[in-house]
């Protein structure tokens, strides 16, 4: 379970979140399109995802980075802008 401040309402609910319990997340957390993305750790590496509307979390695997230096290659969360 995690908890969530909701502004407009000045109180806090109770969500779902049935995630690994050894998942960590970490680093600054990316804003985009009514989701919320963070890095988290566990046996492999994730990106948890918050979707603002319906309040439910989900959960991806980052990226494979294996054939990158790995001193070259920091795990960041970004948004590119194409086009």
């Amino acid at each position: 379970m995690a908890l969530v401040y909701t502004v407009s309402l000045g109180s806090w609910k109770t969500v779902p979140f049935t995630l690994l319990s050894l998942t960590v997340g970490w680093g600054p957390q990316v804003s985009l399109n009514g989701f919320v993305y963070w890095l988290a750790t566990g046996a492999v590496e994730y990106v948890i995802c918050f979707d603002l509307i319906k309040d439910e979390f989900k959960l991806l695997y980052a990226p494979d980075d294996r054939g990158f230096d790995r001193e070259l290659v920091h795990r960041r969360l970004m948004v590119l802008r194409y086009g």
